[in-house]
């Protein structure tokens, strides 16, 4: 995730991403590292304050997540060629079917 908040942020290509898309990326890998610091607390255990950490890294990450992808999603899509979520209801062109 760093590496691709980071790759985004030199270069963010065509269309230009938001500055708050990129932020969130750069966030997710922040908490991921977080989640590894912090040990989760064994099931069937009293909760620790390292378990409740890396619970509170997790939740923040999948919200980072959350946040990253429908920030991005609308500029991501422009990119795609043959936009999947139409040519799956209406059937693939005959260049790309596999008979």
């Amino acid at each position: 995730m760093l590496a691709l908040a980071i790759g985004l942020a030199l270069d963010p290509g065509a269309p230009p991403l938001l500055t708050r898309g990129m932020v969130f990326l750069g966030l997710v890998s922040a908490c991921r590292v977080g989640e590894s610091l912090f040990p989760t607390t064994a099931e069937g255990q009293k909760l620790t304050r390292t378990g409740a950490l890396h619970y509170a890294f997790s939740i923040l990450t999948f919200g980072f997540t959350q946040s990253a992808v429908s920030e991005l999603t609308p500029d991501l899509v422009k990119l795609y060629p043959l936009h999947a979520h139409r040519a799956c209801s209406t059937g693939c062109p005959a260049r790309y079917s596999s008979g």
